[in-house]
């Protein structure tokens, strides 16, 4: 691909991973690696012990903060969040220094 066919559009990725004691329907703060749940609305993903929840059917995300509406958890099961957040690259300066990287 091209450089001047590159999206200057990038993202970060996190992931959280929640260890339910039992009978949670949220979750927030700190998970089990104490890295604070962060995200965009509309860009996460939650899964319950492997299973892709479906997103207000299954869960609730608006906050940035917090997953609400979840049916209360067993102790034992795995939660984890996966938060994308995009980001652009602004100046033309590092969009070429990035791209020197990605592609040589």
């Amino acid at each position: 691909m091209a450089i001047s066919s590159a999206s200057p559009l990038v993202a970060t990725f996190a992931r959280y991973v929640f260890n339910a004691s039992g009978g949670e329907t949220s979750l927030s703060g700190a998970d089990a690696n104490g890295y604070i749940l962060s995200y965009t609305a509309g860009r996460e993903q939650v899964f319950l012990n492997g299973v892709l929840l479906v997103k207000t059917s299954d869960y609730t995300a608006t906050t940035g903060t917090s997953i609400t509406g979840l049916t209360a958890l067993v102790s034992g099961d795995v939660v984890e969040v996966l938060a994308y957040n995009p980001f652009s690259i602004a100046e033309d300066n590092d969009q070429a220094i990035l791209a020197a990287q990605i592609f040589g």
